[in-house]
């Protein structure tokens, strides 16, 4: 089985990006607390694919709390420098926005 269910804020605004594939691709950077206790969160990254990666890159923005049911995912590749690389990420197949949504002034503007 491989199943993540996280939930944490966002640490930055959600990274549009154009595939190749042309399916649209949106990268969340989550800060998920380890303990209730411990100050130091886990940073994850959370990628988004077709009209829920358009929902996240439309509706979220940083410090957003969220919650994330997905798998684990991983990519190698090799960089410009000849080394191998190598980093796990969890493919979102849900997001559920757990605060308030800003109000329409303080949404960011979508570009296209």
């Amino acid at each position: 089985m491989n199943s993540v269910v996280l939930v944490g804020r966002l640490t930055r605004d959600p990274d549009i990006r154009d595939t190749t594939t042309e399916t649209a691709m949106t990268v969340l950077r989550l800060a998920v607390p380890r303990t209730r206790d411990d100050d130091e969160p886990v940073y994850v990254d959370v990628v988004c694919f077709g009209r829920l990666a358009l929902s996240a890159g439309t509706f979220l923005a940083k410090g957003r709390l969220i919650g994330v049911t997905g798998r684990l995912g991983h990519r190698e590749w090799t960089a410009p420098d000849g080394r191998r690389r190598s980093h796990h990420e969890v493919v979102a197949q849900s997001l559920e926005y757990l605060d308030g949504a800003p109000r329409v002034a303080e949404r960011p503007a979508l570009s296209h």
